[in-house]
């Protein structure tokens, strides 16, 4: 415990106090090399697996993680399953383009569309969802008449997955909502890595089965 970080993988807890990696909550044993030959199981060399809160991984979500996600919109395309296409090559005519664009006295946080010309509109929020961003990512949506709204959060409270699920239901085949996890981690000392994983979405409708998943990638996302 500390009152400043002592390095990589320290944590910030609740109390504003830094903690070593090894004694966060989510930090698991992995594999750090590739086993050799002969090798049995006890001799293998082992670190801890960290989650790391976005704001520490990547910095601001409008200001950093926001321009990150529209120049690198490929692993959100592929936790989608769908194809996005940003009709930009430049990765800064991509941000000055699709990021934080203005929907009236509002600013969504990124504009693209599908390879068949649907329009698709992200809300990125860093922590818990709350009422705010489900209230932002409907109005967005309404403003630029999208066919499917991403909402993309660090953790969901099971009734904004509901409210989803909802929409869903109750939307014509061709569009849809989508919740994405957004997570940051690193194994020992390493760079944070980013994992974008689909917890809620359109599954049953034409919108997904118009881009299967490869075998390897496919799970479908349950509806109630």
């Amino acid at each position: 415990m500390s009152e400043t970080s002592q390095g990589k993988g320290w944590w910030l807890a609740s109390d504003r106090r830094w903690y070593p990696p090894e004694s966060h909550a989510d930090a698991v044993f992995v594999l750090d090399r590739e086993t050799p030959e002969g090798v049995g199981l006890d001799d293998y060399h082992l670190d801890r697996l960290i989650k790391v809160p976005a704001s520490e991984a990547i910095g601001g979500e409008a200001t950093h993680f926001t321009p990150w996600l529209a120049a690198h919109i490929n692993l959100l395309s592929e936790s989608l399953g769908l194809g996005l296409d940003l009709g930009e090559e430049d990765p800064d005519e991509i941000v000055q383009t699709h990021a934080e664009v203005p929907v009236g006295n509002y600013a969504r946080g990124i504009q693209c569309s599908t390879d068949d010309g649907r329009t698709i509109v992200i809300e990125n929020q860093f922590d818990r969802s709350d009422h705010t961003h489900l209230g932002q990512i409907i109005t967005y949506g309404a403003g630029i008449d999208a066919d499917v709204v991403v909402w993309i959060a660090e953790s969901f409270a099971e009734q904004h997955l509901d409210a989803l699920r909802w929409l869903n239901r109750r939307t014509e085949e061709d569009c849809g909502a989508f919740a994405v996890e957004l997570a940051f981690y690193r194994i020992g000392e390493s760079a944070p890595a980013p994992q974008l994983t689909t917890l809620v979405g359109p599954s049953d409708c034409g919108l997904l089965s118009r881009y299967p998943r490869p075998a390897s990638h496919f799970a479908p996302v349950e509806q109630p």
